[in-house]
């Protein structure tokens, strides 16, 4: 099966909406009832990636952020419930 994009933004749609659907199917395969998501190494995914992964996710997210930098800390912040 041969799949085409007619522009760059439509593949990183189509790339976005993958990832959801993986997450998605991960949490119904896995069942985490009431248990947290920690998400280890955040800072390596860009931060637009970070919203559907958590709205997919269902479940409290806190993403590791390693660095120095409050400032850089905090950007990840409106992207998942909470950072370390």
């Amino acid at each position: 099966m041969k799949i085409t994009f007619k522009s760059i933004v439509e593949f990183y749609n189509a790339r976005r909406q993958i990832i959801t659907f993986m997450v998605t199917l991960m949490i119904l395969e896995i069942s985490l009832g009431d248990l947290n998501t920690e998400i280890c190494r955040a800072k390596i995914i860009r931060h637009s990636l970070w919203n559907g992964f958590t709205q997919s996710s269902g479940v409290f997210t806190i993403g590791k952020v390693a660095n120095s930098n409050a400032g850089f800390v905090r950007s990840y912040q409106g992207y998942m419930d909470s950072t370390l």
